[in-house]
């Protein structure tokens, strides 16, 4: 066994309290470093995507805003089962294989993804444009001219989901993040500066500068995932044979990432359905005010994905141990401030940073942000068990979750509006973060708390 490895001559001058905040192992430097660049890309992305929220809630109004969100979130849904859960597949086993050195098996998994998605994300696109032709009524007024052009963002989407997947697994998560966290969002914010300059903006403007700024985002990945093949997956013959568990796998992640997603966007769908537009405006702006708590959750599960893998995988469990406590106790560390910022400021935010009539939404702001303090107290629990191949675990939770939601969603909106969307996603969020929290403590033994208390 190889020895640790000695200390830095200036971390040994430190006083012992401070001495033990630093990485004890290799694996946790590295992710520590990666931790540091992962978070400066987040800051960015929640910076940039906060000045679009702004721009467009100011520009288009909560009515014709809450039209845009109603179309965006109508493509999220759609983007979702295109992709088959094959992202998190890929990033999964190209990490595994990766530690094996199985450089045929990484080509064959990649080339299988991006086949099946490209072929399914078109197909469905234009079904669903066919049918937005034959009856536009499905929809609420005005968003079938609106999801029509968003269609684009399908494939756009899908594929750059799976991209960005492969160079989180080959352990390149800053590559992995900078399109779609960073150039997506800057260049959208560009395109939408540049149509208020030349005129009026208006919510199908807005939708097709997605769209290009999309389409920017995924050549630039493309691009940077061809730089980052290492040398031996360059000159490595694909497999002959996939593997079996391959097809199930990616069924059961597709059902976790779509009830995922369902579960996000059942709110905005339903109050888009069953109250106003300028509702769901209001709304959308809360919810992404309240997204900000997530900011540490968010940067550090990119970060130990594919470590997860890698150590679960070398059965390296006291690294594991400790790498996901350390983990929880940053995203603690980050998120709290946040939360008790929106908890008592949260109507002159509101106001200040989008305008007097979103200043209703603070009630729910609140408790979206209660919600979220229990999202990140429980810590990394999904990431966690679908990285180490639990995903069936994982998709029980959202299941349950996913009922909760939208049955509660169905029995407070009508009454409550805009608070009633609010406390339905609150209690779900609430409800998926206790059980999955409670079965990593079951499956695999480890409290993916801050408190870190691992039961074997």
């Amino acid at each position: 066994m190889n020895p640790p490895p000695a200390e830095p001559r200036w971390l040994q001058r430190l006083p012992p309290v401070l001495r033990r905040l630093w990485p004890a192992s290799d694996t946790e430097r590295r992710a520590s470093w990666t931790l540091a660049g992962s978070f400066l890309i987040r800051v960015s992305n929640l910076g940039l995507r906060f000045g679009v929220a702004v721009l467009l809630a100011r520009l288009l109004g909560p009515e014709e805003y809450g039209g845009y969100s109603f179309a965006l979130a109508v493509i999220m849904v759609l983007a979702i089962p295109v992709q088959l859960g094959l992202p998190r597949l890929v990033e999964r086993e190209t990490a595994r294989a990766q530690a094996q050195a199985n450089w045929g098996l990484i080509r064959l998994l990649w080339g299988w993804a991006f086949r099946v998605i490209l072929g399914f994300s078109v197909l469905l696109s234009l079904a669903c444009l066919l049918l937005l032709y034959l009856a536009p009524q499905l929809l609420p007024p005005g968003a079938a001219a609106l999801v029509a052009p968003g269609l684009l963002l399908v494939p756009l989407f899908a594929l750059g989901a799976v991209r960005a997947a492969a160079l989180r697994g080959l352990r390149r998560v800053i590559s992995g993040q900078l399109p779609d966290a960073v150039v997506l969002p800057l260049v959208l914010l560009a395109a939408l500066l540049v149509l208020t300059a030349f005129g009026s903006l208006n919510a199908r403007d807005a939708m097709l500068a997605h769209v290009a700024a999309a389409a920017v985002a995924f050549v630039l990945g493309a691009l940077l995932l061809h730089r980052a093949r290492p040398g031996e997956l360059r000159q490595a013959t694909t497999a002959d044979t996939r593997p079996a568990g391959w097809l199930g796998a990616a069924f059961t992640l597709a059902l976790v990432a779509g009830l995922q997603l369902v579960n996000n966007q059942a709110d905005i769908l339903m109050l888009g359905y069953l109250r106003s537009s300028a509702e769901v405006g209001v709304y959308r702006v809360a919810a992404s005010a309240a997204v900000l708590t997530l900011l540490g959750l968010q940067v550090v599960n990119t970060v130990i994905s594919p470590w997860i893998t890698r150590l679960y995988t070398q059965d390296r469990r006291a690294e594991l141990c400790s790498l996901v406590t350390r983990a929880s106790r940053i995203i603690f560390a980050i998120s709290l401030p946040v939360a008790l910022v929106f908890m008592v400021w949260a109507e002159p935010l509101l106001e200040f940073c989008f305008g007097e009539p979103y200043r209703s939404g603070a009630t729910a702001l609140r408790l979206l942000t209660l919600a979220q303090v229990v999202n990140f107290l429980a810590g990394p629990v999904g990431n966690l068990l679908t990285m180490s191949g639990h995903e069936r675990v994982t998709l029980l939770g959202v299941i349950v979750a996913t009922v909760v939601n939208v049955l509660l969603n169905l029995l407070f909106i009508p009454r409550y509006g805009v608070e009633g969307a609010a406390l339905a996603s609150a209690l779900s969020i609430v409800t998926w973060n206790t059980l999955l929290w409670w079965q990593t403590r079951r499956v695999l033994g480890i409290d993916a708390s801050p408190a870190g208390w691992h039961t074997r």
